[in-house]
Parts: C-alpha cells; sequence; structure tokens
C-alpha cells in the first residue's frame, strides 16, 4: 500500500506522472504514481506510525494495528518481508524512500521542518482499508512553538482542487489521477503545552483527543486538555473546556461566515437573470429549502448509528482501491421518499450529482445492515411512513442519468427484493400477495388506503423493469413491465376515475370520487381522493387515455381538476398533474398556462408562501424545475417535459465530474415578448418536442422562443 503523510492538502501538477503535496514547510513529490500503485499491489494492509526524529526503538501493538512501520530519523529499512512493501524512511531532510522488493519505485523527500511536537498516528487503517490506496491526511500543521492567539494565514497554498469535494464523494484530483483518495480517521497529539494550527484549504482530517499511544510511553504524549480540531483546520479548545467570550465570539463569528460561504456556493450552483426580485427569492429560498434533507447523519469524525441498531458504524470502514472509483462517502439521513422519489432527488443529480451519489450509496448502505432499502428512513430508524417501494424510482433514475458510483448488482438485488418477497416478509409492500396474484390490492378495510398502495407498485415495477432490462434480466423486465400496468382494474367508467375494488372482485358501491378532500378519510386513497390519484400513472399516460375513450375525454377529464377545485398542490400525487397536458399534442399550452399560474398562486414570499408542508423539499423542488422551464414527471425515466421559463435565462453549473460540460444553459431567446406560451423548443440548437432526455438537455441545453402574442 501507498501511505502518503503529509499534513496539508494535496495539490496535482501534471498528467499521471507528479503528485506535489503541500506548502514548502513539508514538501513530497511521488514520482510515477500510477506505477508505483500498480507495483506495491499485493501489499497486505501495512500501517505508518510517522513520530519525531530521534526516537528510536521497537513499536508495540497499537491496539490491533497489525504492522507498524516506525518512521524515524535514522534511514534505515523497517520491516522486510516476503510480498510485502519495504520502506527506507527518515526525516529532518533525509529520504524517506518506498521500494518495492527487486527495485526502487519512487522516493519521497521530506523537507527538515517536521516539528519535534507534531506526532500523526493513522488508527485502525488496517481496519479501513482492504486494497492499495494513496492516504492523504490533511489538512494539519501544527506549530507548538508559537503563541495560542496567534493565527497566520500567509502561508496558506493558493485555493484550488485541493481538499475539494472529498465530503460526499471522490475528490477532482483523484478522478484525474487514476487513483482513490481517502480522508481516514487520525489522532493528533502533542506537547502538552498550547498548539497552534495555521488554517489551509480543505476538509480536516478527525481528531480524537486526550488519549496517548500505548507502547510508546511519553515519547507521544496526549493532546492538551481542552483542545480539539474543527472542520477549519485549527486547534480550538473542545466542547466542555473553559472557553473566553472573545474565544467563543471569535469561532461563533467565523463558523457564520463560513456557512454564508458555503451556502452561496451552494445556491450559486444556479444562475437566473430576469423575472422579479420577489421571483428570485422565490426561487433560491426553495432551492434553499430542497438542500436542507436527505442531511449528512454521521459526526465529524465518521461515526453514525447503524441502521435499525444500537451499534455505531464508520463511514471509513470502506474499502477502496485505486480501480475503485469510490470514494469514501457521508451517510444520509431523512429519507421521506414517497415525497421526494418525485422530483428532489432529479434535481440533486442534475445540479448536486455528488450528493445524490451519496445518498443512493447511504441508501444501499441502509440496506446491507437492515436487510431493506429505505421506506422514510429517520436517523437510523425505518419509520413505514406513507406506502410504496419509493427507492426504486430514485436508484434507477441516478442509475439512468448516469450516476454510477455504486454497487448496480446490490442494488438490483435489493430492488428486486421488495419487488418479490411475500407479503408477510415484506416491509416495503405488506400486501404483495394480493398485488402479484390479483393485480391490483382489493380494498379488504374501510380505509386501508389499497389504490394508493398499489399505485405506488405499479410506478415502481415499471422502474425495475427498465432497470432489470438494461442490466440483461428479460424475464424481470418483461414480468415487472406487465405488473405496472395493473392500474386498469380499478378504472370506473361509470366515474370516469380509479375507484376501490372489493375482496369479490367488484368495486365498492357507494362511491364518491371527492371522498378524502382536505385530507379526510377515504376508501383505497392515502392524503387524496379518486380525483388526486387517478391520472397518477405517469408510466402509461396513453393506456389511461384508451381507458379514458381518447385523447379529448382525457384532456377534458384532467382539465376538470383544476376547474373544479380538485387539484391539490399541497401534496404530492397530483403535483405533476398540470404537465400531463403536454402528452398530447396541441395542448401543451395547457401546461404553460396551469404552471404559470400556480406558481403565482401558492409560491410567494409571504408567511404562507409555500403549498402546505414542503415534504423535505418536494414541493420547492416542483417550484424549482417549474420555473427552470423543465419537470421530470415521469420518475425514474430520464427525461423532462418542458413549459414556459419564469426567467429570461439560468445557468446551471454543472459537475464535471459527472457531465461533459461544465454549465448548461436555458435561454428565452425573445424575453421581450408578452406571451406566456411557447413557440418552438430548441435543444442544443435544433428543434424539440416538448420531451426533451437528460443527456440532450445537459450536453446542449435549452433555447426557448415565446410566442409574439
Amino acid at each position: 500500500q501507498i501511505f502518503l503523510l503529509s499534513g496539508v492538502p494535496v495539490e496535482h501538477h501534471g498528467g499521471d506522472e507528479d503528485l506535489v503535496v503541500g506548502p514548502p514547510e513539508l514538501h513530497v513529490v511521488l514520482i510515477g504514481l500510477r506505477r508505483l500503485a500498480q507495483a506495491v499491489g499485493e501489499v497486505q494492509q501495512p500501517a505508518v506510525l510517522l513520530v519525531p526524529a530521534g526516537v528510536d526503538g521497537p513499536v508495540e501493538d497499537l491496539g490491533g494495528l497489525g504492522h507498524q512501520l516506525l518512521v524515524t530519523g535514522a534511514p534505515r529499512v523497517l520491516q522486510q518481508e516476503p510480498g510485502a512493501l519495504d520502506v527506507v524512511a527518515g526525516v529532518d531532510g533525509a529520504a524517506l524512500g518506498v521500494i518495492e522488493p527487486g527495485g526502487p519505485v519512487g522516493v519521497h523527500v521530506l523537507q527538515d521542518t517536521l516539528q519535534l511536537g507534531l506526532h500523526v498516528v493513522l488508527k485502525d487503517l488496517v481496519h479501513a482499508l482492504l486494497g492499495p490506496v494513496l492516504v492523504e491526511v490533511l489538512p494539519l500543521r501544527v506549530h507548538p512553538e508559537e503563541d495560542a492567539g496567534d493565527v497566520e494565514d500567509d502561508h496558506r497554498p493558493a485555493e484550488g482542487p485541493a481538499g475539494a469535494g472529498l465530503r460526499d464523494g471522490l475528490g477532482p484530483q483523484a478522478r484525474g489521477v487514476g487513483h482513490a483518495v481517502v480522508q481516514v480517521p487520525v489522532e493528533v497529539i502533542g506537547p502538552s503545552g498550547p498548539l497552534q494550527a495555521r488554517r489551509v484549504p480543505g476538509d480536516a482530517v478527525v481528531l480524537s483527543v486526550g488519549q496517548g499511544v500505548e507502547g510508546l510511553g511519553e515519547a507521544v504524549p496526549p493532546l492538551a486538555q481542552g483542545l480539539a480540531l474543527r472542520s477549519d483546520g485549527e486547534i480550538h479548545p473542545a466542547p466542555g473546556g473553559a472557553v473566553d467570550a472573545a474565544t467563543a465570539d471569535e469561532a461563533f463569528d467565523r463558523v457564520k461566515a463560513d456557512a454564508r460561504g458555503e451556502w452561496n456556493r451552494l445556491l450559486g450552483r444556479i444562475e437566473v437573470e430576469g423575472g422579479t426580485e420577489e421571483q428570485k427569492r422565490v426561487f433560491y429560498t426553495a432551492l434553499y429549502h430542497a438542500l436542507i434533507h436527505p442531511n449528512v447523519l454521521n459526526d465529524f469524525n465518521g461515526d453514525y448509528p447503524i441502521m435499525e441498531s444500537d451499534s455505531v458504524g464508520n463511514i471509513y470502514a470502506g474499502a477502496v482501491t485505486p480501480s475503485d472509483s469510490a470514494a469514501v462517502a457521508n451517510r444520509y439521513t431523512v429519507f421521506s421518499l414517497w415525497d421526494t422519489y418525485r422530483n428532489l432527488h432529479q434535481l440533486m443529480t442534475l445540479v448536486y450529482p455528488e450528493r445524490q451519489e451519496a445518498m443512493v450509496r447511504s441508501m444501499l448502505d441502509i440496506y446491507r445492515e437492515h436487510g431493506w432499502l429505505p421506506k422514510w428512513e429517520l436517523y437510523g430508524r425505518e419509520t413505514l411512513t406513507m406506502e410504496g417501494d419509493p427507492s426504486i424510482p430514485v436508484i434507477v433514475d441516478t442509475w439512468s442519468k448516469g450516476l454510477r458510483n455504486f454497487d448496480i448488482n446490490l442494488a438490483y438485488e435489493a430492488m428486486r427484493k421488495g419487488a418479490v418477497t411475500p407479503g408477510k416478509d415484506n416491509l416495503m409492500r405488506p400486501d404483495n400477495d394480493d398485488y402479484t396474484t390479483l393485480g391490483y390490492v382489493p380494498l379488504r378495510e374501510e380505509f386501508d388506503n389499497s389504490v394508493s398502495h398499489a399505485l405506488e407498485y405499479y410506478i415502481a415495477d415499471y422502474a425495475l423493469s427498465a432497470i432489470a432490462d438494461s442490466l440483461g434480466h428479460k424475464d424481470d423486465a418483461k414480468l415487472f413491465a406487465n405488473r405496472s400496468k395493473g392500474y386498469r382494474h380499478y378504472y370506473s367508467k361509470e366515474f370516469g376515475t380509479l375507484r376501490p375494488i372489493l375482496p369479490d372482485g367488484k368495486f365498492l358501491t357507494p362511491f364518491d370520487p371527492k371522498q378524502g378532500e382536505n385530507f379526510e378519510p377515504s376508501p383505497g386513497f392515502h392524503e387524496g381522493n379518486a380525483w388526486n390519484y387517478t391520472f397518477y400513472v405517469p408510466h402509461d399516460i396513453s393506456g389511461l387515455m384508451k381507458l379514458m375513450g381518447g385523447k379529448k375525454k382525457f384532456v377534458d377529464n384532467l382539465q376538470s381538476v383544476f376547474d373544479r377545485g380538485n387539484y391539490d398542490p399541497a401534496n404530492e400525487p397530483d403535483i405533476a398533474y398540470p404537465y400531463l397536458f403536454s402528452q398530447v399534442k396541441g395542448e401543451e399550452w395547457r401546461t404553460q398556462k396551469l404552471v404559470k399560474e400556480l406558481l403565482a398562486k401558492y409560491f410567494t414570499t409571504k408567511p404562507d408562501g409555500i403549498p402546505g408542508n414542503d415534504d423535505a423539499g418536494t414541493m420547492s423542488a416542483w417550484a424549482i424545475f417549474s420555473m427552470m422551464g423543465f419537470y421530470p414527471d415521469i420518475p425514474g425515466v430520464p427525461t423532462y417535459t418542458v413549459t414556459t421559463p419564469t426567467f429570461d435565462k439560468v445557468t446551471i453549473h454543472l459537475n464535471k465530474d459527472y457531465y461533459p460540460t461544465d454549465k448548461m444553459v436555458i435561454e428565452v431567446e425573445n424575453p421581450e415578448s408578452p406571451s406566456d406560451f411557447i413557440d418552438t423548443v430548441r435543444i442544443g440548437g435544433r428543434k424539440s418536442a416538448y420531451r426533451i432526455s437528460h443527456d440532450d438537455l445537459v450536453k446542449g441545453g435549452m433555447q426557448i422562443r415565446k410566442k409574439s402574442e
């Protein structure tokens, strides 16, 4: 294995051959990084301990670390084992060489400014890593001789790729070099006197305080009590220690400024031009709301509660190798998936793909720990709130849009489990026996939400059929595609709506399709009525049109939902209804008209300026997409439906680790037109229909020309 211990962020210079680490204070150059990684690929899990020059002697077992390699002031071979890595080490100007048995491969040079008070321990690294990996310990520089209150920033390295992008996934330097980079838990153990760390960009390492290292005695004293390392790379008073008011105020102001800068960076991923000031406030407020959940669960040291357990896991415990494009990802929580699978995760995939990828990996870790994908997970517990199998369209949508840094075979196993497991053993689909044998879920109790359950399963199975087909599971693909059309059992010609079915196969009688409005109990429907759910088969609108008697009847029925006050903007089942008109050629204007009206009515800067509960960002995501001019109205399918943008120009700054260009622009070519309706849509300059693919949009952007009047 390769362990590069620098104490500073990595800055990459040029191609695959050189890796330059840190400022002049601690300058390490590794020649032939990729070749070296390949050469030592068979080395099994050595750990490295860096101690001050002048300390010599054996290192006893440090809590099960396995191999320990002691780096001291005297250059010497510290370990020689068959098939293992030989290390020649030194400090204070001596060469630190990494030698593969049979000849030199690369050389590190540590310059002579290592302070005697700095001790870095890679703790429990063997348990965290299973393959060859480049480990960077960042971003600490400790100067024990300086006064505790004197912080100097004049030696900070230039801002750049160093340390960026490591919170949720792989840093950009790792993608360019062809190796994996992992932040690992470390202890920083200093003298008993005050410590001062210079600030450097990037994420800080994890710090455990108040612990000595067994076996080294007085050579490695514990960190001074009451000190802790914070995310800005400085040593501060630890929680519970004595903190004076001036120090507390300074820390608060710094955290406040950092938080403001981080939020501005995140919100700045999308820039809008045109529109009114109120519309801009609505837009960015919605974007802020959309970024609140799901949120990071793990503590700064990587610990998190294992799903449905009293045990503690750690995000650094996974294996990462140079051949694996994965890196340590944060563990996310608050998966309100019945809400967010409809649009929030599609927004994350487009604008914050590094987050979305980490969220999917969290979902799969939940499956590893609990045996089930999340339905409505909350801080390591499954609430089983709402219905359906909502992880499926999220994972399928993410994969289909090119975010593939997760185990798709494990994901398919997990998704399929929910679809085929008998009901009595099925957390996702407790009524799966009826669903798989009858093609629908009958109403077995007065208010058992049977229709709502089945409609969610149809959507999940449609998405599952698509991923099964792409993975070569043809029989599964056919099975799940056929299941997804079972909603037809519920269609009642008498009412023109979906209608609950009793165990004897007959429709529920008497039946009021409006029962359930305003959240009153409703037979067969959850938090809504038949009108809120009848059109919720976005994956087969053409089939629903046929049931209703054709396109005109479909349009008339759908329009009546709005005209008669049956549309509920405050809940999820019908929020995509305005976009369904665009599936009928010539009726796209209805989408454009309704979306503008709904935005103006329900999304304002007033105290009640959002329709009901935001549902972990779902309502806000509806507004964001709608104001940008496109909406993902079919969960799990990588397409969007176009509407008239609120703004003259929208620029989305894309993450080039995931997309082929660094930005995507949606622009109205004639913003001076007073019309609310679209004349032509172009994608990458080519004329397009009102349904556009994700890939085409990110590659070419969208150009819209409004009608002249």
